[in-house]
């Protein structure tokens, strides 16, 4: 009776794990930081000092700017994160955002990107609109971004402030919840 209670009890803090990774209502929650501004953003993070937004909160408006070599690119400026941040620079301000995508045709995804310019490496953590169409978003973050920076390394997943690294923790929790439900239905 005791080693059912146990199982049971296992199951739901897995249950309990695998929700709360999950958006709520379809709103995906990113973090938003970049490692210019904060040295929360970089590794490791602090999620105590950078906040989340609602991805469909974001309100990126195309501006036209030119960069070092002349060339025209297009930049974005982030108004508004969830009516906390007003007139903050985009936090992944060398990714274009040039590509219309139709409203029904696109999905958000949390990302955690490191670039390089010129030795100089910029964490960003965000939200990336991205085409229903696009398997890899990190693929195509490095497809489109800036021809003048490198992508070093890129993340990305698709639960609430998945981004900040801990998601993996997370998912090992719940693989040793499975592992332990295993052992103990296995012993009954």
């Amino acid at each position: 009776m005791a080693v059912t209670f146990c199982v049971f009890l296992l199951e739901l803090m897995l249950l309990a794990v695998l929700v709360s990774s999950e958006s709520v209502n379809g709103a995906l929650r990113c973090y938003h930081c970049e490692s210019a501004i904060t040295d929360a953003c970089e590794d490791p993070f602090d999620s105590a000092i950078v906040a989340s937004a609602e991805c469909n909160s974001l309100n990126y408006s195309p501006k036209q700017r030119r960069d070092d070599e002349g060339f025209q690119s297009v930049d974005s400026e982030l108004e508004i994160v969830d009516g906390r941040f007003r007139g903050v620079q985009v936090l992944n301000r060398i990714l274009e955002r040039n590509e219309t995508i139709a409203k029904d045709n696109f999905r958000y995804v949390c990302i955690k990107v490191e670039l390089v310019k010129d030795d100089l490496v910029s964490v960003t953590r965000t939200c990336e609109r991205i085409g229903t169409y696009v398997k890899d978003a990190c693929e195509f973050v490095t497809q489109k971004a800036n021809p003048l920076v490198t992508v070093k390394s890129c993340r990305f997943c698709e639960s609430d402030n998945c981004n900040s690294g801990r998601s993996l923790r997370s998912n090992l929790f719940a693989t040793f919840i499975c592992v332990g439900i295993l052992i103990i239905k296995n012993r009954i």
